[in-house]
């Protein structure tokens, strides 16, 4: 069931350009850069305050072989325009692969020997596309593309709360959001207080689907085991807790009560585009001090002393800790 964008509770739809084509390239860190600081300016350099499809959009890995994807969405007859301007694109301390695109009709084969192939055989126009997965040199791309749009519409539902009044914190977890209880907004209901701060949190995870004409939003609610950190303090050292907003699993060691104004600034720049929200909006951050394991193959207690600001830790609701 589709339902227009004002309802947007149980589904949502936003129209793309009929027809369309995802334009994209993806860049590699080039040999004398630091992979993932090369990455991760670049991502921050090109994010922007425009709509959802009228912007670039990105789609980070890191790991052994670290990229990002740059996507553009725009009206197939715009396509070399977009092509060209994605292949003139600076990112400093990155190489691109050529820029390619595809369209609707260019993901889904309609036999086992065409999902082999990057672009529809000739039987394609004829025959009805026999599978429900993409054809296989585009499924890595198209992956990250919703993957672009999913962040792009987390980011956009957190900033939009932290201007709602009266304020519901929206925090990226992964691949959707936790929805925050309301703050009281009157003394009748501050006595209230501390039976809404001790309920579990709500996440909300979004399913992206494209059509041949729009995207379809698709968000599904479950009921977690997390509490903000900052409400269940104080907690003995050892405590587990999970970094927000890509789920990080680590140990509470100590409050950290060293200087915060750097640090803040250093986290807000890091930070933009990954859906966060207001999480620095009080005058005085506050932050703990965290451990995070580290595998290694010599099965060594191993792992990385970190700071990192309270308002983005959850622990685990008393009945969920074995």
């Amino acid at each position: 069931m589709l339902l227009h964008q004002a309802d947007s509770l149980l589904a949502a739809q936003l129209s793309v350009p009929a027809p369309f084509a995802v334009v994209y390239a993806r860049f590699v860190p080039r040999p004398h850069s630091v992979p993932h600081q090369a990455i991760d300016r670049a991502r921050r350099q090109l994010l922007a305050h425009t709509t959802l499809l009228g912007a670039f959009l990105t789609s980070v890995h890191i790991g052994h072989n670290s990229f990002i994807y740059v996507f553009a969405v725009t009206d197939i007859d715009a396509t070399r325009d977009a092509t060209q301007r994605l292949a003139q694109l600076q990112l400093d301390g990155l190489a691109a692969d050529e820029p390619s695109y595809f369209t609707f009709d260019d993901l889904y084969p309609c036999s086992p020997a065409c999902s082999l192939l990057s672009k529809p055989c000739p039987s394609c126009t004829n025959t009805t596309r026999g599978t429900l997965l993409p054809r296989k040199p585009l499924r890595e791309t198209y992956s990250h593309f919703l993957e672009a749009i999913r962040i792009r519409l987390i980011d956009d539902i957190a900033q939009a709360a932290s201007h709602s009044r009266p304020l519901r914190p929206v925090t990226r977890l992964k691949g959707g959001f936790l929805l925050g209880m309301p703050s009281p907004n009157n003394e009748w209901c501050s006595s209230w207080k501390y039976r809404v701060q001790s309920r579990p949190l709500l996440f909300c995870q979004l399913q992206v689907h494209l059509c041949q004409s729009r995207l379809i939003i698709h968000p599904l609610l479950h009921i977690t085991t997390f509490l903000p950190l900052l409400y269940s303090l104080p907690v003995p050292p050892g405590t587990p807790i999970t970094l927000l907003p890509h789920g990080t699993p680590a140990f509470f060691l100590t409050h950290y009560n060293g200087p915060t104004s750097a640090l803040t600034k250093q986290f807000q720049e890091s930070l933009q585009g990954l859906g966060v929200g207001s999480w620095s909006s009080t005058s005085k951050p506050s932050y703990i001090i965290a451990w995070i394991n580290v595998e290694n193959k010599q099965g060594e207690d191993k792992g990385i002393v970190l700071i990192y600001p309270t308002a983005l830790c959850l622990s685990f609701t008393p009945s969920s800790i074995p």
